[in-house]
């Protein structure tokens, strides 16, 4: 498909679109082939088959037979499991087409596993062999996962999902994401429960397959609340939210990018979608578009926001940082300060949070992985139209947040639960606590209460995968003054278990308005794991009790 040239979106990390060139057809990466994709979950949550996604897309334009499908596991240095699936013998004609086969999992021991999956068909008369994918100059290497020793690290009334993931709504110059029906079947064999989808919104206006034309009628967005609704009907004990990544103006008037969740309606911003040259200005600015999501009884949270672009983003999208005045914007539920990988971004992320907090601002952080499928290693444009790349990171489930929904999992338990803030967000280990004041009182996370002298318990818990437990850090911020780590557990000195820790920490004498945070890390070798929860508010005063809000 010839197009105007159009520079896409700058963090592309969906499965990469290789048929898109420019209007004199230049293209490195182009083939006369769909794209062939298989992916798989990154790890297999105990009594789980493996669920083995293949996808295939822009078969109308590259119509194929796809004959059979060959997947092989590999394990242990000598062990091996083939399975073959045959398929009808119709050809491929649709612009998107997926399925998931489920390889048996029963012979296969806990632990690492490679996987290969072997396409076998026909083009224009001619057999094809295709290995994991047909992308040029990739690697074309086994899919990785992990037959898990047991469930992920959790307690009971806890729910993981991923705040923030793309689907194949999301569909553009250079990039398309997986249908929701797979999302969520991938999601449970991983363990999760729920997701939310945040597709673009400047993809979600766009005419079906023209991603350069707007669509007035907003078919792309009827059709996927229209799936997002019947997945809920059908499924029983995983939820998908409904949500969108909102392109808006900051204060700066330059484009960031906000997560509306519970908003039943669309929300317009495409002033980075790149789809008309030098056209950057925002639809929206973040008052505006936090004022919409407030009217329809929504939450937003920041997207990514302390991860800064890059020079060309800035100069050819018009992107821009988060300021303080965009943080304290009323509407604001919180941050997404971890997106996928441990690296800048958080840690800035991170620190902006605390200094809000010390600032007497009441928000709560999430964390996700902004994945386009990518169950198991994204495969992308590294430049558009010359080359590509392949990397582990920004997988979707590596970074997961835990929501307590104590009547089960369901849609309105999971937003009251992101308005609350009671949440914790993990690449491994679980962590949560409580408090309790000198009159008996109990808060939990996201809640305030008052007292002076207050008792804490502590629950951290792991599993043979993560890690043993290794620190745990409780941290008392004063508003209005500085953080500090208040209690520094480690294991050796304060505890022994190495997966499953639950302190009391009593009299902590509270003469400020202040709030506690608490940060678990768990150690493998050299590899460690980390899980942060929100705060807890305290108030020396009496008379704020923990159903309240602090003001500060």
């Amino acid at each position: 498909m010839d197009a105007i040239f159009s520079l896409p979106p700058a963090l592309m990390i969906l499965y990469a679109e290789i048929h898109y060139t420019f209007r004199l057809g230049f293209s490195l990466v182009r083939t006369d082939f769909p794209e062939i994709i298989a992916d798989l979950p990154w790890r297999i949550e105990p009594g789980q088959k493996i669920p083995i996604l293949c996808l295939i897309k822009d078969a109308d334009q590259y119509p194929i037979f796809l004959d059979e499908i060959v997947v092989t596991a590999q394990w242990g240095g000598k062990g091996s499991l083939s399975r073959s699936f045959p398929l009808d013998p119709e050809p491929i004609k649709a612009h998107f087409w997926h399925r998931i086969l489920e390889f048996p999992h029963e012979e296969i021991p806990p632990g690492p596993v490679r996987i290969d999956v072997l396409f076998l068909g026909r083009r224009r008369g001619r057999t094809f062999r295709f290995y994991n994918d047909n992308y040029r100059r990739l690697s074309h290497a086994s899919l990785q996962t992990m037959l898990a020793c047991d469930p992920l690290p959790n307690m009971s009334d806890w729910h993981p999902g991923d705040p923030h993931i793309h689907s194949s709504f999301t569909e553009d110059q250079a990039e398309f994401g997986a249908p929701p029906e797979a999302t969520g079947q991938m999601a449970r064999a991983m363990g999760l429960s729920w997701t939310a989808i945040t597709d673009h919104s400047y993809d979600l206006d766009d005419q079906p397959r023209n991603p350069l034309a707007h669509d007035p009628e907003l078919k792309k967005w009827r059709e996927l609340v229209r799936r997002i609704s019947n997945l809920n009907q059908r499924e029983k004990d995983f939820v998908t939210l409904l949500g969108e990544e909102v392109s808006c103006g900051n204060a700066r008037n330059r484009n960031v990018h906000l997560l509306a969740y519970g908003v039943p309606n669309f929300i317009p911003g495409s002033g980075d979608s790149a789809e008309h040259w030098l056209r950057t200005e925002p639809t929206l600015n973040l008052r505006e578009a936090l004022e919409i999501i407030g009217r329809a009884g929504g939450l937003a949270y920041a997207a990514h926001p302390e991860e800064f672009g890059s020079i060309l983003e800035k100069i050819l999208l018009r992107r821009g940082p988060w300021s303080m005045k965009d943080y304290t914007l009323p509407g604001l539920s919180g941050l997404q300060i971890w997106n996928g990988t441990r690296d800048h971004g958080l840690a800035r992320g991170l620190a902006r949070w605390i200094q809000l907090l010390l600032r007497g601002k009441r928000l709560f952080i999430i964390g996700g992985n902004d994945a386009h499928g990518n169950f198991n290693r994204f495969r992308q444009l590294r430049l558009p139209f010359i080359a590509l790349r392949e990397s582990g990171k920004q997988v979707f489930g590596r970074v997961r947040t835990h929501l307590y929904c104590p009547g089960g999992v369901s849609h309105e338990a999971l937003l009251l639960a992101l308005r609350k803030g009671q949440a914790i967000t993990t690449d491994g280990p679980f962590a949560t606590f409580q408090v309790q004041n000198e009159r008996g009182q109990r808060a939990f996370l996201g809640q305030s209460i008052s007292g002076q002298e207050i008792t804490v318990e502590i629950l951290a818990k792991t599993s043979r995968e993560f890690g043993a437990l290794e620190r745990i850090d409780l941290y008392c911020g004063e508003i209005g003054g500085r953080e500090k780590r208040i209690r520094n557990l480690r294991r050796g000195r304060d505890f022994q278990d190495q997966t499953k820790v639950n302190l009391k920490e009593r009299y902590i004498t509270i003469r400020r308005s202040s709030y506690f945070r608490l940060e678990v890390e768990t150690a493998a070798g050299e590899r460690t794991w980390r899980a942060f929860t929100n705060p807890i508010w305290i108030n020396p005063a009496p008379g704020i009790e923990k159903d309240d809000e602090y003001q500060g």
